[in-house]
């Protein structure tokens, strides 16, 4: 996937709460953020432990991703904190 610094910034919030993001589609509801210089939306995906990276890989490989890690599926939701400061809450799907 092409660089895209809103998934970045995605990414890196969930490794702040000791997860892994990983990317499904865009959900709409889009906006550009003054402050990173970047367009976003709401995303879906997965949010994962990183320990269980390379079985989803291979889950995702085999098509079966949905199945075997369904509880992981999320939204990802964007919002501006009081001091307009970009924010992302994980929603369980």
């Amino acid at each position: 996937m092409e660089d895209d610094k809103y998934v970045d910034f995605v990414e890196e919030e969930a490794k702040k709460i000791g997860k892994i993001f990983i990317l499904d589609s865009g959900e709409g509801n889009e906006f550009f953020d003054e402050e990173n210089q970047f367009d976003g939306e709401d995303l879906s995906g997965w949010l994962i432990d990183e320990g269980e990276r390379e079985n989803f890989i291979e889950v995702k490989n085999k098509g079966n991703e949905y199945e075997v890690y369904g509880d992981n599926y999320i939204f990802a939701k964007w919002n501006k904190n009081s001091k307009g400061k970009l924010t992302i809450e994980f929603v369980k799907y």
